[in-house]
Formats: structure tokens, C-alpha cells, sequence
């Protein structure tokens, strides 16, 4: 199976991963807790991440605006690494207000 590295920001926290992981799985492997109150489910928004670099792909991006997809931002929850990426935990408080 192949991996993948996967890079958190700002904590500088490295995990490798099979590809296919989804990034709330990947945080989780890297000792990183992400708020996913809907468990999951890409419905409540709040596990938004900035991907920087790297291949993933969104499964879903129902809470997020065709902006929001273009600056980068992609659900937690809802999105599979394809390939090593720079993802940025963004703070709680921005993630609910652009919500």
C-alpha cells in the first residue's frame, strides 16, 4: 500500500499515512483533536482546514463556498490524501465565523 506524508500546521506535527486516509484520520494518527461534532458527516462545517500543498481529494464540500474551495479550505471530514500535503488546523473561532 502507499503512503503519504502529511504535514500539520502551525504545529509542525509530520504523520505518514496510506493514501486514501481522510484528513481528520490522518490529524487524529498525527495526536491532533479536530472539532467533528457531526461525526463526520460534512454537515456542520466545523472541521474546515487550509490545504496548502499536496493532492487530496473532497469528497465534499457542502458547508464551504466555490471561494472558500478556491482559497484552499476543504473539510476535514470529507477529504482523502492522495499524496503527501500541507494542511493548516485553522483556529476554532475563524472556522465558525465563516461559517
Amino acid at each position: 500500500m502507499t503512503s503519504c506524508t502529511v504535514t500539520f500546521e502551525p504545529t509542525h506535527a509530520d504523520v505518514t499515512v496510506p493514501v486514501g486516509t481522510l484528513v481528520v484520520e490522518a490529524a487524529q494518527a498525527a495526536g491532533l483533536d479536530l472539532h467533528v461534532p457531526c461525526g463526520g458527516q460534512g454537515r456542520c462545517g466545523r472541521c474546515a482546514v487550509q490545504v496548502d500543498t499536496g493532492v487530496v481529494r473532497r469528497r465534499s464540500s457542502l458547508r464551504l463556498s466555490p471561494d472558500d474551495v478556491a482559497r484552499g479550505y476543504a473539510l476535514a471530514c470529507q477529504t482523502v490524501l492522495e499524496g503527501d500535503a500541507s494542511i493548516t488546523l485553522l483556529p476554532q473561532e475563524q472556522v465558525v465565523r465563516r461559517l
